[in-house]
């Protein structure tokens, strides 16, 4: 990830180019979130403008920020603050369901990489989101989950 956050928002860019000097602040979630490449449509497809949310180590870090960038009138930007976030998880019966079907890749929270220290904030992003590669396989799904079909070169979010 370049320094200078080329494609952010304006507001998150402010606050990521300045976080040495606002504590606690941790990362967008873009550059927290390990996608292997060939997910990587997918999940930008799924989560879209969550990828530029910034993660922060609890409220009052979240609160400091967004004093930053009221005093800087330099935009807007959406904070998780990992000390309140609580993850969304498939249940285990659903999990159940779906492994060794055709079709069923994996579910999010699986697929990525990322620091477990962020384990509550990932999932409350992608604790539900279920990864299969076709449509098929997505029409046989009747569950309360983003789905996400991952063909050779597009994503479809159903």
């Amino acid at each position: 990830m370049n320094d200078d956050y080329a494609g952010f928002y304006s507001g998150v860019r402010t606050v990521l180019k300045n976080k040495d000097g606002l504590p606690g602040v941790v990362g967008a979630v873009a550059e927290l979130l390990k996608i292997p490449e060939r997910y990587q449509v997918a999940f930008d497809q799924a989560i879209g403008g969550s990828l530029q949310a910034i993660v922060t180590a609890d409220q009052t870090a979240a609160k400091r920020a967004i004093s930053f960038l009221k005093q800087r009138r330099a935009g807007r930007a959406t904070f998780l603050p990992a000390d309140i976030i609580r993850p969304r998880e498939l249940p285990q019966s659903i999990r159940q369901q779906l492994t060794g079907q055709k079709g069923f890749i994996g579910v999010g929270i699986d697929l990525v990489g990322f620091d477990q220290g962020l384990a509550n904030v990932m999932g409350s992003l992608i604790g539900t989101l279920v990864v299969v590669d076709n449509s098929i396989m997505r029409c046989r799904l009747r569950i309360a989950c983003t789905t996400v079909t991952v063909w050779l070169r597009w994503t479809a979010i159903f």
